[in-house]
Formats: structure tokens, sequence, C-alpha cells
């Protein structure tokens, strides 16, 4: 890990954020949405990487729908008439 870890499982991070965020975040700060910046950023932060999980699983799962497509009354076993290779017999 990068930074100094305290004692409740927080890193210190240093980022360089453009003023207009800032006065935003401040903002919230002010309005009592949350208690400092560093709630804010931890907050969006977290909502962020959860919701980019949430889509590369909606993702994967469509990829592999796409790639292993299951179709009603098809069964992906092979038939009595080919092997496990799906070659065929007789």
């Amino acid at each position: 890990m990068h930074g100094s870890d305290d004692s409740d499982g927080l890193e210190a991070v240093n980022v360089r954020l453009p003023d207009e965020l800032l006065r935003a975040i401040d903002l919230l700060v002010k309005k009592g949405v949350f208690s400092s910046r560093s709630e804010a950023i931890r907050e969006f932060c977290r909502e962020y990487a959860i919701e980019a999980q949430r889509d590369i699983s909606r993702d994967q799962q469509r990829t592999a729908k796409h790639e292993n497509p299951s179709h009603p009354g098809h069964d992906a076993r092979p038939s009595a008439k080919s092997d496990a290779r799906g070659v065929q017999h007789g």
C-alpha cells in the first residue's frame, strides 16, 4: 500500500481535483450532506466502484450468454450418434 495507514483501516492518498469540483464538494460539506471533504470523496469513490463492479458483472454475464447460448429444447450433451468430440458415428 502507498500513503500512511491509519489504525482505522483507512489509507491517506493525495489527489488533485479541479477547483470547480472542490467548490461543489465544499458546498455539500457546508450544507451538511457530508461531514468533510474526505467523507464526500470516500463516498463518491465507493459508489463509483460498486457501480463499476455491477457493470462489469453484467457485461460478463451478457458475454457468457452470447458465447454459450442456451436454446429451449436443445441438449448441449453429445447425442448417441456422436462421441464427446462431436465426431458423428453411424
